[in-house]
């Protein structure tokens, strides 16, 4: 199983620019009305998911930052739909797990959210130096 920057044929450094125009080459090319090919539907929506996680720079942020790794059925999940993280890790940081909690609520939810998370990693940061951590 291919991640979503081999189905776009791009580097995992690669720009918006870059990731958008991989997309509309890749959809004119294998889109259903314009492909025969019986294999054309189920190439074109590989496409769009991959397109729909590397647009979004949240979302793309997750899959970069917890994908990589030896664990390959997490680093495929989702494509099935199904969060990177859904998986339960043991931490003995409770701090910074009710964070990555937050952080998968907010890339679920709003950005109202986002913001809310930001700004408890900040206090959290503010008091891990002022502690000397």
């Amino acid at each position: 199983m291919d991640g979503p920057y081999d189905i776009l044929g791009v580097a995992p450094n690669a720009s918006f620019a870059e990731i958008h125009t991989a997309f509309r080459h890749l959809a004119m090319e294998w889109h259903p009305d314009r492909n025969r090919d019986p294999a054309a539907t189920a190439r074109f929506q590989e496409i769009l998911a991959a397109y729909e996680l590397l647009k979004d720079p949240l979302r793309r942020a997750a899959y970069d930052g917890r994908c990589r790794g030896p664990d390959w059925d997490a680093a495929h999940r989702w494509r099935e739909g199904r969060h990177p993280s859904d998986r339960q890790q043991e931490s003995s940081h409770p701090e910074l797990d009710r964070i990555f909690a937050e952080l998968d609520a907010a890339l679920r939810i709003t950005p109202a959210r986002v913001i809310a998370l930001f700004s408890l990693v900040e206090a959290l940061l503010r008091r891990a130096f002022a502690s000397g951590w």
